[in-house]
């Protein structure tokens, strides 16, 4: 038995060695074809037909590519041929490219971007600066990889290659992107995507709107990117016939993140298929990737690490350094979620230093973040305090808004465990602030898309409105032409046709004074529509205003005195006396705040509805201001400040006695918030032709000229913090405004940077 299986063996190896000798002898032959055409020239003929040969292989056959690129290149050197020099370099640096041999790729476009600039050719410094840029671009050289482009983009313009420009800006999106500056991303990808509609390139145009999507999806604007998505699968469906994997695991990503867990396995499903029918190394890896996400998210966490693992191979043969420290930071939370703690702190470890050596720095903020979790498990305190501070400065070198909201709250989360409770609270005030300042953002970014497709649909709408003027006219001048043949062929007829154009002329005035007519009725209907929308604009200030103040500072001292209560309920005989009167110092001081702010917030309601009406009556302006400042003088006390009151005890003003009361303490309680410790208030009150002027002067940190405007104007998100952070709505200005106008006086405001505000009142005396 085993002599047969050894001689069916042997039989087996003589046939296969019959069969490959003679097709390796024809694959040889076939090559040495391809290496010696063009047998019948000579000198820089023969290398520029060699060079434009293999210049159509793009990534096709790179083995052969870069053998007859060297042939020319040797070719070219005994020719001294300069231009044989640029085409062969740059055909043996796409060789290396397309094999990922980055480094020799790029010390041969630099050989030939030196030949096309001594032979000062803008087509191919425009190709050597593109490829320069992507070679850096994929080294994750970022900054390198912009100055390149960007050398490309002015080559590109000068030479008038439109679509070379798209292809650039589309470029510098990616580079964005991969840095993790998203916005910084949107912007480019956009500009690319308004010259590739242009040129009618619907493969780009389908890539740009993807990318888009991709970017506002990381912004977590999930609306926006849905909507970017689903055009670039139109895009794809009707004008390629080819549907991208990346786009239907890009809507697959953003069902899982709505929940409907059917709908994200539906195009997760169909993007692997369209990946593996394409052989799309990206596909089939991406898919993956949110295979395990979707597995993550339902809990079968050995499925997820199943498909992660999958996934980081397919991302290993792009050597994409990014994919793979996402990859490494997700295996990470699986085994963290499945309490294997030494295992996903080293996955965390490998993907933070993936990226600090790639220089990716919010895939190195996420894994240190990660990290920091791990250590928190551990109660290694100090260490997790020092390791988010350096998160803390990467996120913030990055922008990473997102990055900063998970570092805020666990700041707070360590703070708390180290019983040091008003830094924890601390923390907790700027993940709210920062997590309601992403909402508006966000708010701003879909308000600024939506009127960016409104203003281009107009200008499309325009555009068709001046062709089909264009059509019509080119009509009128055709028929004017007709009309003159005709006059002059049938000169016999010439009264018929003068009295026939006099009608013509006659019914062309009547049609003009109706259209007129007509044009004027318009005008007033939209005279009457733009006061009726300035209304609505004011209307929708005072709800913006409103709703974001219920929404955002009310919030805040609700959430501080939920805070310190519940710390107090928690571990009230823990603490000490002085902590727990320090928490409930801090409930006392906000509460104080948020009665304040409800105040001046049922006032300015009431005064918007119309149902606050001034009973003006002789008030003693003295005896007045001084009450208000009794009333005061604990909050300056605390900073050191001195008020004064040089006003005349005869003075007399007509006023609201409850509004001027609203009016002076937000004015005095602005004051007290923006002067530094040790400063000075000063009330000044003169008679100057029958009217009372009244200053409110202080020796604050001032206020900007440009930002003057905007303390009385309910539409402007306008505000500063105290000289102790003290933070307000801006509310209490525009209450003054309203009260001062509702009692016939005025309010002005001056101010100097570093020197002081002063606020004046122009008040009425007694008739």
């Amino acid at each position: 038995m085993k002599n047969r299986v050894y001689t069916i063996y042997k039989k087996s190896v003589i046939i296969c060695f019959i069969l490959i000798v003679p097709l390796s002898a024809i694959l040889y032959q076939d090559k040495n074809n391809q290496i010696n055409l063009f047998p019948n020239m000579i000198g820089t003929e023969k290398i520029d037909s060699l060079n434009n040969y293999i210049l159509s292989f793009g990534k096709n056959n790179p083995d052969l590519r870069m053998e007859i690129g060297r042939k020319c290149y040797e070719l070219s050197k005994k020719e001294n041929y300069k231009f044989g020099l640029l085409q062969a370099t740059y055909n043996i640096g796409a060789s290396f490219f397309h094999q990922s041999y980055f480094d020799s790729a790029l010390t041969y476009y630099k050989e030939g971007y030196k030949y096309a600039n001594s032979l000062n050719n803008l087509d191919w410094k425009m190709n050597f600066e593109t490829n320069i840029g992507q070679v850096f671009s994929n080294k994750y050289h970022f900054d390198s990889a912009n100055v390149y482009y960007s050398l490309g983009m002015e080559s590109a313009k000068l030479i008038k290659d439109t679509s070379a420009v798209g292809y650039l800006y589309n470029s510098m999106g990616a580079v964005y992107w991969k840095k993790g500056e998203f916005l910084n991303a949107i912007k480019y990808y956009k500009l690319g995507l308004k010259i590739n509609r242009e040129q009618g390139n619907y493969n780009r145009v389908a890539r740009s709107l993807n990318s888009i999507g991709s970017s506002y999806w990381n912004l977590k604007n999930n609306i926006l990117a849905l909507e970017y998505y689903l055009e670039a699968l139109e895009v794809q469906k009707y004008y390629l016939g080819v549907i991208s994997p990346l786009t239907l695991n890009n809507i697959a990503l953003l069902y899982l993140e709505l929940n409907d867990i059917a709908l994200a396995e539906k195009y997760v499903a169909e993007g692997l298929k369209n990946a593996k029918l394409k052989t799309s190394i990206l596909g089939e890896g991406y898919s993956y990737l949110n295979m395990g996400d979707l597995n993550f998210k339902k809990k079968k966490y050995n499925k997820a690490l199943e498909y992660y693992n999958k996934a980081i191979t397919f991302y290993e043969k792009l050597k994409d350094k990014n994919g793979i420290a996402q990859i490494l930071n997700k295996i990470g939370e699986v085994f963290l979620i499945t309490n294997q703690l030494k295992l996903a702190e080293k996955k965390f470890l490998e993907a933070y230093e993936i990226s600090e050596v790639n220089r990716l720095k919010l895939t190195q903020t996420e894994s240190l973040i990660n990290y920091c979790r791990i250590l928190l498990y551990q109660n290694k305190n100090s260490e997790v305090r020092t390791n988010l501070d350096q998160a803390l400065q990467l996120a913030e070198e990055g922008s990473f808004a997102e990055s900063k909201l998970k570092i805020f709250e666990l700041k707070s989360e360590v703070y708390e465990k180290l019983k040091d409770y008003k830094t924890a609270i601390l923390f907790q005030r700027k993940y709210v602030t920062l997590k309601d300042s992403l909402f508006n953002e966000k708010r701003l970014h879909i308000f600024s898309d939506t009127k960016e497709k409104y203003e281009a649909a107009e200008k499309e709408k325009r555009n068709s409105e001046l062709q089909h003027i264009n059509e019509i006219q080119i009509l009128e001048l055709e028929s004017q032409e007709k009309e003159k043949l005709y006059v002059i062929a049938l000169s016999i007829f010439s009264l018929f046709v003068i009295i026939y154009l006099t009608y013509l002329n006659t019914q062309r005035k009547k049609r003009n004074t109706a259209l007129q007519k007509a044009n004027n009725e318009v005008k007033i209907i939209n005279e009457k529509l733009n006061e009726t929308n300035k209304l609505l604009q004011k209307s929708n200030s005072t709800k913006d205003k409103f709703f974001s103040i219920i929404s955002h500072d009310l919030k805040n001292p609700f959430n501080t005195l939920l805070g310190a209560s519940e710390i107090l309920q928690t571990d009230f005989y823990e603490m000490t006396n002085e902590e727990n009167k320090e928490l409930i110092d801090l409930i006392a001081k906000d509460s104080q705040k948020l009665y304040a702010l409800l105040e001046n917030l049922l006032y300015w309601a009431n005064s918007q509805t119309g149902e606050l009406k001034a009973n003006r009556t002789n008030i003693l302006l003295n005896q007045s201001i001084s009450e208000i400042v009794v009333l005061f003088s604990s909050s300056a006390k605390e900073k050191n400040i001195s008020i004064d009151v040089d006003i005349p005890e005869s003075l007399i003003i007509v006023f609201d006695k409850f509004m001027f009361s609203t009016v002076i303490r937000n004015l005095l309680s602005n004051a007290i918030k923006f002067t530094n410790v040790g400063g000075k208030i000063l009330f000044v009150a003169r008679e100057l032709n029958g009217i009372i002027e009244l200053l409110v002067i202080d020796e604050g940190v001032g206020i900007e000229e440009n930002n003057l405007q905007k303390l009385f104007d309910e539409s402007s998100d306008y505000r500063e913090l105290g000289t102790n952070d003290e933070s307000g709505t801006g509310l209490g200005l525009i209450l003054c405004r309203d009260f001062v106008k509702e009692n016939s006086s005025k309010i002005e405001v001056s101010s100097k940077v570093g020197k002081g505000t002063t606020f004046k009142l122009i008040l009425e005396k007694p008739k």
